[in-house]
């Protein structure tokens, strides 16, 4: 017999989900109370939608967060305009930074950074977008060049 935290009943095992992160396998509130809870926060606005919406706002946060770690400043023209504030790789790197987290989204791609920030890295910058543009342009005349070189 085990008793809900919820409700206070004591109940048969079997009325309580199993959950292997507690010491006696099972949940810690019985299965009915466990689906009321859930109704209830699904009629607040649960689910889906509330998720996404979470997992948005932590994303903007992590971003406002590395903007300020890395100075808040672009290292190009050295505006402060936060809204044209891009997180840039130095070493040109980014694309292939992100698609080693595949599908997942911007919030793992962001913690690695921030990871990376933090360990000491040196590898990020923040360019406004023009700048970031600019490098971009750059960065692929460069390669052409030495493209058309080594076809020569």
């Amino acid at each position: 017999m085990k008793r809900c935290y919820k409700c206070g009943i004591e109940k048969d095992y079997k009325d309580f989900w199993k959950c292997s992160a507690r010491k006696d396998g099972y949940q810690s509130c019985c299965i009915e109370c466990a689906k009321k809870t859930r109704n209830e926060w699904k009629s607040k606005g649960g689910g889906v939608k509330y998720h996404r919406d979470y997992m948005r706002r932590v994303r903007r946060e992590l971003r406002e967060h590395l903007i300020d770690v890395l100075g808040a400043k672009c290292a190009g023209c050295g505006t402060t305009d936060r809204r044209v504030l891009q997180i840039d790789h130095i070493k040109n790197g980014g694309a292939q930074h992100r698609k080693t987290f595949g599908r997942v989204g911007n919030y793992q791609y962001y913690r690695d950074m921030e990871k990376r920030i933090q360990s000491g890295s040196k590898e990020f910058q923040l360019l406004c977008a023009n700048c970031n543009y600019i490098k971009a342009i750059e960065y692929h005349k460069e390669k052409m060049m030495i493209k058309d070189e080594e076809d020569k």
